[in-house]
């Protein structure tokens, strides 16, 4: 990237926001805060031995799925429960995480500094998701790694494995195999891509299958009996109007960059 009359090094300018959180990270209380305090206890049980046994999983006590649990609660096992540590590495998570991003937005768009900087600059990812330990970057790295090797990859196989890894991170990220799912079937329909690729769609399914029969045929763990996470419950995917308002925002935040592409595509054909 050019400012005036000098080159800067996109890796460097990126990292910037990432360092500021780094050096903050430090005068963070080393205790759970905010949601940390719903998600580090499990964080910790789950990790105890290294890695959960299936009984764990089976009774686990959240509305999300396994896999941020499982990672973490490795790495804070390694750690020796050091949240600032764990936090330390989460934000170099988030680092990759907006790397991994700033590729798809570049080989995309032109204004792709505009979509990062939107994406960076959100307060619920600057302050909250990124420097703490929330599910929200671990899910978003196995969604965004699941669009880089379909998009630009055309790996349906990879793909599918990384949207799988999403779902069993944050059930409700089951959105976008499902948009993609759909959009290839409308090719095959078309003609334009071949039906073995459309089954490759299905792996995601097939990777939460196990966890679905687990949890008594449920979307999630009935373990957890916490009436403040609706959205995650079978009873979401019915669409209600308040899981649907949530689904929306939530997605509506992290997809900011895509749709400043798509309505200056859509705004471009009807005044052309």
């Amino acid at each position: 990237m050019k400012i005036g009359n000098r080159s800067f090094p996109d890796l460097w300018l990126l990292s910037i926001p990432f360092v500021a959180m780094l050096v903050a990270n430090v005068f963070v209380p080393g205790h759970p805060i905010w949601d940390e305090r719903l998600f580090f206890p499990t964080v910790m049980d789950v990790g105890n031995n290294y890695f959960p046994s299936l009984e764990q999983i089976r009774t686990l006590n959240s509305p999300m799925g396994p896999v941020y649990f499982v990672i973490w609660g490795f790495m804070g096992k390694i750690l020796g429960w050091s949240l600032t540590a764990m936090r330390a590495f989460h934000i170099l998570a988030a680092f990759g995480l907006t790397v991994l991003l700033f590729k798809i937005l570049k080989s995309r768009m032109q204004g792709h500094w505009l979509g990062i900087a939107i994406f960076i600059l959100n307060p619920y990812f600057l302050v909250m998701t990124a420097p703490l330990l929330y599910t929200d970057v671990t899910s978003l790295i196995f969604l965004y790694a699941g669009v880089y090797f379909y998009w630009l990859r055309q790996n349906r196989w990879l793909a599918g494995v990384f949207f799988g890894f999403a779902i069993c991170t944050r059930q409700l990220l089951i959105f976008l195999p499902i948009a993609v799912g759909l959009a290839d079937l409308y090719g095959f329909t078309k003609g334009r891509i071949a039906f073995r690729e459309v089954l490759k769609d299905l792996i995601p399914v097939f990777m939460f299958l196990p966890l679905f029969v687990l949890w008594d045929y449920d979307v999630n763990s009935g373990t957890f009996k916490g009436k403040q996470f609706e959205e995650a419950t079978l009873a979401a995917f019915t669409f209600s109007v308040k899981t649907l308002g949530y689904s929306i925002m939530l997605t509506g935040l992290y997809a900011l960059p895509f749709w400043i592409k798509k309505l200056k595509e859509v705004f471009t054909r009807r005044n052309a």
